[in-house]
């Protein structure tokens, strides 16, 4: 199989559509379908030559959008044993996962915003259940095709939440997998996981037939004691997962395709009821502890009609998605059961046109969140009952200026209204237009610079405005604010894209993309600790009172650099982030995440991968919150895989993972004091089989 280089002209086939249901990109090669790990030469497809929707909602190549956007295949979180989506996307400029080590409590930062400043796409539906606390997302990456990270200012396409950008995954279909003359095909691996004592086992299945497509995926996993770095153990932790995907896809006619999908994840585990928290908070024996049980499901129906080259020009979407969280009591620490759900309803309709040198795109979309919870049987204050519903219409313009230049303006005008049930707080009901103007310039075939100016707005979450608790039998209180007004952010970034040949010699490859970015912040809302209480039982030592928080404005900048080079079976890429956050009023350091490196070097043959991965992280000591910093640190892993020639359907991979055993502490928002130790070295090992 071979790469081309221009594959918007060459065999590209858009066939999905990010925003509008299943979303994923297939190259039509050699008259058929690349399968994701059916061969040596299709894992190694790189994403020098890849197309991302996300910075548009149009698809464009990677190395020619004019955005700070980047994107992760399915090829890469396998070579990277990803036990989560967080073990690679991590390595992206300006992106974190904090939370500790377990799975059930990392969260995504992307510039410094977490939680509803950042918008989760799965297929396009938005998954808006961020509670601070729990992971917002039970994806495994073995159901993903690839994620796309658009970092920066978003509203202007997205609506509310787009203040640090955007993540959007998306899910496997059985055209990316099925292999060239195939009509059917399956695939399974067995996992191993020496950090966790964990174990998985997952299959998938996937056939054509005419018009029709499927794909079903299932999966289960179970996990024990986390091993700390240095020594040490986080536990209890004992815990499963089962996990499915069933996608089907109809072709009503060439042009225009029908898709249905549902995806399901239920956990148990015997933890702490707060993911981030570690046994170092309670006594020996009393650490409060519950058997908590998380589930997630999606549905989605989607139609979307292409053109002549199979780009979409009309899609259609409906979605719904629905997360719930429960804990059993337990009578022995006096921790009663306890439940919550979130619910998100919606659907959006987008057309896109060429017209001369315009390609325009317009449409609408909304949806509507529910909340609830409960603790031993009565209403909890933390996540009060009610709804916030969210509509709005954008249109964009890519008008082409000749043959250097490009003018994108795009703009958005958003609805939203919150209410909350029982009378314990006034509605909620404002508008809100958000702008964003790009342009681009090509100064050679190589070299390309663009700059962008727009603002992103989020509406105050319930949980963030009326939020209230206060017990000294409890782990954290919480003060209510409801006189919390919007944030908005306003962004102006410089950026440059670089694809060229020839560095050190003639057969080499180098991409480079970076930015530089200053945003005025106004009404941000942060968490801020206002008091502190004597914890009693089953809790001991101080604890902190929080309360979601305007600050009057802020000033944030910050450096963003990615390179990478190819060049036969050797390639490498660096990734390497800076972030300041002031408030511009006390001139305190605000939540900002440490400097990061992030170095990957791979070798490729008859076979054989090699790879390589170095995070260096720098201290955070600028923090005004002093809970809140952290100690630098550098961390290695090195992953090995394996495809014989003689049996090309097995893979074997194996994996260590902090390969120095470093103990260190991730830096996060939410949960300063928990100071949870991430995982030590960890051996990894699956065997995969392709059928």
């Amino acid at each position: 199989m071979k790469q081309k280089n221009s594959v918007l002209t060459k065999g590209a086939v858009l066939r999905r559509h990010p925003l509008a249901g299943s979303v994923a990109l297939t190259l039509a090669l050699g008259g058929g379908y690349a399968p994701a790990f059916a061969s040596e030469d299709a894992a190694a497809i790189d994403t020098f030559d890849s197309i991302v929707v996300s910075a548009t909602r149009t698809p464009q190549l990677l190395k020619d959008a004019a955005a700070p956007v980047s994107k992760i295949d399915a090829g890469a979180f396998a070579e990277r044993q990803a036990r989560s989506i967080g073990d690679a996307l991590q390595d992206l400029p300006n992106v974190d996962f904090g939370g500790g080590p377990r799975g059930a409590g990392r969260q995504p930062t992307l510039r410094g915003y977490s939680g509803k400043e950042v918008t989760l796409l799965v297929d396009g539906a938005r998954i808006n259940a961020a509670s601070g606390l729990s992971a917002p997302i039970f994806v495994d990456p073995w159901l993903l095709s690839s994620v796309e990270v658009l970092r920066g200012a978003s509203s202007a396409l997205y609506g509310s939440g787009g203040l640090g950008g955007v993540l959007a995954l998306n899910t496997v279909s059985a055209r990316d997998l099925l292999a060239p003359g195939r009509n059917w095909g399956a695939d399974a691996r067995l996992g191993h996981d020496g950090g966790e004592a964990g174990r998985a086992l997952q299959t998938r299945a996937y056939a054509k037939q005419g018009a029709f497509d499927a794909l079903l995926a299932l999966g289960r996993r179970d996990w024990g004691a986390i091993r700390q770095g240095g020594g040490g153990e986080l536990a209890p932790n004992d815990g499963h997962a089962s996990q499915g995907l069933l996608k089907l896809g109809y072709a009503l006619r060439p042009d225009l395709r029908l898709r249905l999908s549902h995806r399901a994840y239920r956990e148990s585990a015997l933890r702490p009821n707060n993911p981030q928290s570690d046994a170092s908070l309670g006594q020996p024996g009393a650490v409060p502890v519950q058997r908590n049980l998380s589930e997630q499901s999606q549905t989605t129906l989607g139609i979307e009609q292409t053109d002549s080259a199979g780009a979409p020009t009309l899609s259609a979407q409906l979605y719904r998605t629905r997360q719930d969280a429960s804990a059993e009591a337990n009578p022995a620490q006096s921790l009663a059961a306890s439940s919550s759900f979130t619910r998100t309803q919606g659907g959006g309709v987008q057309r896109t046109a060429r017209w001369g040198r315009h390609r325009l795109s317009y449409g609408l979309d909304g949806y509507r969140d529910e909340q609830d919870a409960r603790n031993g049987g009565q209403p909890n204050p933390v996540t009060p009952p009610g709804r916030q519903t969210v509509a709005g219409v954008f249109v964009q313009d890519e008008w082409r200026l000749g043959d250097a230049w490009l003018l994108t303006p795009a703009a958005r005008y958003d609805r939203y209204s919150t209410h909350v049930d029982g009378g314990s707080g006034p509605d909620a009901r404002q508008g809100h237009l958000s702008p964003k103007l790009t342009a681009a310039l090509r100064f050679t075939p190589q070299w390309q610079g663009w700059a962008s100016v727009g603002e992103s707005y989020r509406a105050p979450s319930l949980s963030e405005a009326y939020m209230n608790l206060s017990c000294t039998g409890c782990l954290f209180n919480f003060a209510p604010n409801p006189a919390l007004r919007p944030e908005t952010d306003r962004t102006l970034e410089l950026g440059a894209n670089y694809d060229g040949r020839g560095w050190f010699n003639a057969g080499d490859r180098v991409q480079m993309k970076g930015s530089v970015f200053y945003s005025t912040v106004d009404d941000l809302i942060t968490t801020a600790v206002v008091g502190a209480y004597q914890r009693s039982f089953p809790f001991k030592g101080r604890g902190l009172v929080f309360q979601s928080q305007n600050k009057s404005s802020a000033r944030r900048h910050g450096v963003e650099l990615e390179w990478g080079w190819r060049n036969g079976a050797w390639r490498a890429d660096l990734a390497y982030s800076l972030l300041r956050v002031r408030d511009a009023d006390s001139d305190q350091s605000l939540f900002a995440p440490p400097d990061k490196l992030v170095a990957n070097l791979r070798w490729q043959r008859q076979g054989w991968r090699l790879n390589w991965r170095s995070r260096l992280v720098a201290a955070q000591s600028r923090d005004s919150t002093l809970e809140r910093r952290t100690a630098g640190y550098a961390s290695h892993d090195l992953f090995v895989h394996w495809r014989p020639d003689a049996a090309p359907q097995l893979e074997l991979s194996a994996g260590i993972s902090n390969l120095a055993d470093k103990r260190y502490i991730v830096y996060q928002s939410e949960n300063p004091t928990s100071r949870v130790v991430e995982m030590g070295r960890a051996l990894q090992a699956t065997l995969g089989w392709t059928f």
